[in-house]
C-alpha cells in the first residue's frame, strides 16, 4: 500500500511540475543512473566495512533467488546495489540544485493536458525505477522477517520479478 501510495504521490508531483520540468529532471536522473551503473561496481568494494551485511548462511531465506546462490554474491551484489544507490542520491541532489535554477520551465506554454499527463507518466517511470531499486537492495537482505512481508506484496514481488534483469528466480 505504502509504495503505491509513493507512485501516486510521484504522479501527483509529475502533474505540478509538467512535462518540461519533469524531463529536465529525468535526464539528470539518467544521467545520474549511467554514472552510478558505471562506478557501483569500482566503489561496491569499498563498503564492505562501511556498510553492515547481516551474516548470510546457506539457510538463509531469500525470498526472490534460488537457494543455488551463493551467499557472497548475494553480499557482492548488495554492496555493489548500495553503491549505486549513493551515486544515485548524489546525483539526485545535484539534478535537484539544477532544476531550482530552471524552475520556470514548470511554465513553459505547452498544451495544457500535455504538460500535466505527461509530467505525470514521466515522473512515474522515474520513482517506479527508484523504488525497484530500494526493493531490490531490500531482497538481498537476509532477514526472514523482510523477506516475509516483501514475498507477501503482492507490488513490491511484481516490482522485483520484473525489474531489469537484478533480480533471478
Amino acid at each position: 500500500m505504502l509504495i503505491l501510495l509513493i507512485l501516486i504521490y510521484g504522479v501527483y508531483i509529475g502533474t505540478r511540475r509538467g512535462l518540461v520540468m519533469q524531463a529536465v529532471y529525468t535526464a539528470g536522473y539518467t544521467i545520474s543512473l549511467g554514472l552510478a551503473i558505471w562506478l557501483s561496481s569500482f566503489l561496491g568494494t569499498k563498503l564492505y566495512l562501511l556498510v553492515p551485511y547481516p551474516s548470510a548462511s546457506p539457510e538463509s531465506y531469500f525470498a526472490f533467488f534460488k537457494p543455488q546462490i551463493s551467499t557472497n554474491f548475494l553480499e557482492a551484489l548488495f554492496y555493489q546495489m548500495v553503491a549505486l544507490l549513493f551515486i544515485l542520491l548524489l546525483g539526485w541532489a545535484v539534478t535537484r540544485l539544477i532544476g531550482a535554477y530552471w524552475h520556470d520551465l514548470t511554465f513553459y506554454p505547452l498544451e495544457k493536458q500535455i504538460q500535466k499527463w505527461g509530467g505525470g507518466v514521466v515522473a512515474f517511470g522515474c520513482n517506479y525505477i527508484f523504488l525497484t531499486l530500494i526493493l531490490s537492495i531490500l531482497a538481498l537482505v537476509p532477514v526472514a522477517g523482510l523477506q516475509n512481508i516483501l514475498s507477501h506484496s503482492w507490488v513490491a514481488t511484481f516490482m522485483i520479478k520484473t525489474s531489469i534483469g537484478l533480480i533471478s528466480s
